[in-house]
């Protein structure tokens, strides 16, 4: 699915107003699909499976009625099992989660967490690269934050470094935004004439229940 939205005049109210009259096609091997815009979604979708193909370019084409046009590629990362979960209590009222996977030694990896006490809600969120842990069984620790019996959901995501960079850039942005003492921060996209991301992806699941 794709969400494509443009900017708005400084002086307009804010939003990002979705543009839904636009031709969008997505290539990869010999495989040539046109995306369509379902107004349920507010997303330009399609009805064929994507296949799982490591080392092939996916490139996507956009172009409006206005004659505005941006293009965009990635790549499908291999999957990053969790191995485990553990819970901690550091103090009487809240637990730490400790995320457990093999980073591989032979590429340079990038990692996004997301953690879920409700469905509905993203409650914990980090991207982290290999630099530190290149090859090595990696524990990853959250702060204090889970309460006795919440059931959390745990995803981990193998990335790619143009999907890290737009995450990392992002809040960087989000945080200077707010701080006139913080130097401006440009958001890192692969869009090619536009800002955002375009990538695949590729997640394992795990669940644990918090309790001393």
């Amino acid at each position: 699915s794709v969400l494509l939205t443009e900017s708005v005049s400084y002086f307009d109210n804010p939003g990002l107003p979705v543009v839904t009259h636009a031709t969008m096609i997505l290539t990869y091997g010999n495989v040539i699909d046109t995306l369509k815009y379902n107004p349920l979604a507010f997303q330009y979708q399609s009805n064929n499976p994507l296949p799982l193909l490591l080392n092939t370019p996916f490139r996507l084409s956009v172009a409006d009625t206005l004659g505005r046009s941006v293009q965009a590629e990635t790549q499908f990362q291999t999957l990053t099992r969790i191995d485990s979960l553990q819970s901690t209590f550091d103090d009487v009222f809240q637990a730490r989660i400790i995320v457990n996977f093999k980073d591989e030694e032979s590429t340079k990896d990038y990692y996004r967490i997301t953690m879920y006490a409700e469905v509905e809600e993203e409650d914990f969120s980090i991207a982290q690269n290999d630099l530190l842990i290149n090859g090595q069984n990696t524990a990853f620790t959250t702060r204090n934050r889970w309460l006795n019996l919440d059931t959390v959901q745990v995803r981990l995501y193998h990335i790619g470094l143009e999907w890290y960079d737009f995450l990392v850039s992002s809040q960087k942005a989000k945080v200077g935004a707010h701080n006139p003492l913080v130097e401006p921060v440009s958001v890192i996209s692969n869009v090619v004439g536009g800002k955002g991301i375009f990538t695949t992806l590729n997640v394992d699941y795990a669940e644990i229940v918090i309790h001393p």
